[in-house]
């Protein structure tokens, strides 16, 4: 995993999920199919917009997929911040089952998959769908896109529109991916520090409260 050296101050991440697609809507997994936001999606971008403002970020990153770098996009035009797109910051790909709902997936791969694709032990790191990705995959990516990115950016309070999966390996990572719930537009609070990852104890979304603990 690529490493930095930290300079003794850390950075401030503020990851968001993506706002709605029809796809959501319709219980379908996406993965790496690239689907835009329809009209909630739009409006849940703005209320992203809405919490990140007071923050003053001094930078935003995107997953190059679409979904994501409209929301980035909506909310970059409104604070007035350019739109960093980076790859390593896509959804999981999911291989053979993007495109299908739950009862789909049940039907071809066993309903054992849903469990195993859901959990967040660590004997489950390692599940892939055909041709997809697996947990550990993703976060590896992913933690390395966000380290290279602080190395070479130097900001101290960044914004990230990404997606929910990539949020949940995220935070399994840092221990509480079991409590969460990731919905559109949830915005949670992580912090990098010596090159390690972090959530903020009072990591919040936005005032909809779509980022929930039970």
């Amino acid at each position: 995993m690529h490493e930095v050296k930290s300079d003794g101050q850390g950075t401030d991440i503020y990851l968001f999920r993506h706002g709605e697609t029809d796809w959501n809507r319709s219980g379908r997994w996406q993965g790496h199919r690239d689907i835009a936001l329809n009209a909630l999606g739009v409006a849940q971008a703005h209320e992203v917009v809405d919490f990140l403002r007071p923050l003053r970020l001094d930078g935003l990153l995107s997953s190059d997929l679409l979904r994501a770098h409209q929301t980035a996009g909506i909310v970059g035009a409104a604070l007035e911040l350019p739109v960093i797109l980076n790859e390593g910051l896509r959804e999981m790909n999911l291989g053979a089952a993007e495109g299908m709902d739950n009862s789909e997936i049940i039907l071809n791969f066993g309903e054992t998959s849903l469990c195993q694709m859901r959990s967040t032990e660590s004997d489950s790191s390692d599940f892939r769908f055909p041709g997809g990705e697996s947990k550990e995959e993703v976060l590896n990516r992913v933690f390395s896109a966000l380290l290279r990115e602080v190395d070479v950016q130097k900001w101290r309070r960044m914004g990230v529109a990404t997606h929910g999966g990539v949020i949940r390996v995220l935070l399994t990572h840092c221990g509480v991916g079991e409590r969460a719930h990731i919905a559109n537009g949830a915005i949670v609070h992580f912090r990098l520090f010596g090159g390690k990852l972090s959530i903020e104890e009072n990591s919040i979304s936005t005032g909809a409260e779509r980022w929930m603990w039970p």
